[in-house]
């Protein structure tokens, strides 16, 4: 059933690239590019994983998941951009961010990237190795409810976001224009960079790859006509995937990950992208289903109910079980199914599938409709940002349980602020 189930996105795959007229940064090609990876990846572990008996559930699920997320794409493209806008008359410019501005953000990154090192090697109790650092310091911090970054300092964290995120942007725009690889407006993506490895977190660097395609073909889109089928676009996409991968596997220890240091490269990234395959698969053998409401799915807001002494929700720690398989540690990464399922079984699951389709795809068709390049910049940072949850689904779920919550709110007033202050003033180089 794994294979039938591997075929049919495949088939999903043709038929948005036809029925979205080639445009392969759609959310519904991507997103159906995305688990046919994923399934192909567990694939590659056939025998080893015993993916011969697949729940129907489980079918059921990843089947009607891509459909409903396709039939929302068709729906959303014809009713908020049933013709993409026209920037046959328009070119990109220059954008010229005052330099003491830029000099005074990569002053603040450093200064909390620094006051981050220094609270990483406190939380992780001295240094034997970086990497044995950033074990100790990713199973304090995430495995318990005591330990945890100053409140001040995940505030200045938003700061190094959002900066990284929009001089990204800023970066990619100019790289088009003047073809200079290295220049001022990298240093702060790389500071951000950075400042991720030391909080012992890969899916940052998968985030920050994402939303640098998004970026990419956002702003090359004005330059020239993406909406033409382009195979050197996908060949060069296909390429720059398969480097991602190899700069994932070899960041591994960096981050933390111990004990896939005698792990090969195809081994771990099957693990990493194919894991949630299994996975799911086993959790809907013996589901764990949750005693309140919300609890994997909505973990920010159920933290902000117990802050307030609401609804009765207790702590707890959102990290789900790790499971093995025949001797084989897979991990605790489901896919975003795996939590919605938990909290409100399949019905909910596609409810939920339906909210995250609707907003991505009319929030993506919305801007492909309208002159975004002058008129909506800021709308296309916040979706290239935002869009990573799409490439992140088979793996796990973002949107619900990070970015629905208060300090994703605080995020957006940070990034109006820095987007303010370093953008909207720009000086536009003809």
């Amino acid at each position: 059933m794994i294979f039938e189930m591997f075929l049919i996105f495949l088939f999903l795959i043709v038929v948005c690239f036809l029925i979205f007229d080639g445009d392969i940064m759609a959310p519904s090609f991507i997103f159906c590019s995305m688990y046919a990876f994923s399934i192909g990846c567990a694939l590659v572990n056939y025998q080893v994983w015993g993916l011969n008996i697949i729940n129907k559930e489980f079918f059921k699920i990843y089947v009607w998941g891509a459909i409903v997320f396709v039939v929302i794409g068709v729906i959303c493209k014809l009713i908020f951009s049933p013709r993409f806008a026209d920037f046959s008359k328009e070119n990109l410019k220059k954008i010229q961010v005052y330099k003491p501005l830029t000099y005074f953000f990569i002053f603040i990154d450093l200064i909390t990237l620094f006051l981050w090192i220094v609270n990483v090697y406190k939380i992780a109790g001295g240094i034997s190795s970086f990497s044995d650092m950033m074990e100790k310091f990713r199973l304090e911090t995430s495995y318990s409810l005591d330990v945890s970054m100053p409140g001040y300092l995940s505030q200045l964290s938003k700061i190094v976001t959002a900066t990284g995120f929009i001089y990204m942007f800023i970066y990619i725009n100019n790289l088009l224009i003047e073809k200079r690889y290295f220049n001022i407006n990298l240093i702060i993506p790389s500071i951000y960079l950075v400042f991720s490895f030391f909080n012992s977190n890969r899916l940052n660097f998968l985030e920050l790859v994402a939303t640098f395609v998004v970026y990419y073909y956002f702003l090359k889109n004005v330059e020239v006509n993406m909406g033409k089928r382009s195979l050197s676009l996908i060949l060069k996409l296909i390429a720059a995937f398969l480097l991602v991968l190899v700069l994932f596997y070899g960041i591994r220890i960096l981050v933390g990950r111990t004990d896939s240091k005698d792990t090969g490269l195809v081994e771990y990234i099957t693990l990493y992208a194919g894991g949630p395959v299994k996975l799911f698969n086993m959790f809907l053998e013996q589901p764990i289903h949750s005693d309140f409401w919300g609890k994997e799915t909505f973990p920010a807001i159920n933290r902000l109910f117990n802050e307030f002494n609401l609804f009765n929700v207790p702590q707890y720690i959102a990290h789900k079980e790790f499971r093995s398989y025949d001797g084989i540690d897979l991990g605790n990464v489901y896919s975003a199914y795996r939590g919605w399922y938990a909290d409100f079984y399949f019905k909910g699951t596609m409810l939920l599938q339906g909210i995250f389709a609707v907003f991505f795809n009319s929030y993506y068709y919305v801007l492909r409709g309208s002159n975004y390049y002058s008129k909506h910049m800021f709308a296309v940072i916040m979706y290239g940002y935002l869009a990573s949850c799409i490439f992140m689904h088979p793996i796990d779920d973002v949107f619900f349980t990070d970015d629905v919550s208060v300090g994703f709110l605080i995020y957006i007033l940070v990034f109006i602020v820095v987007y303010i202050i370093s953008l909207k003033k720009v000086k536009i180089k003809l």
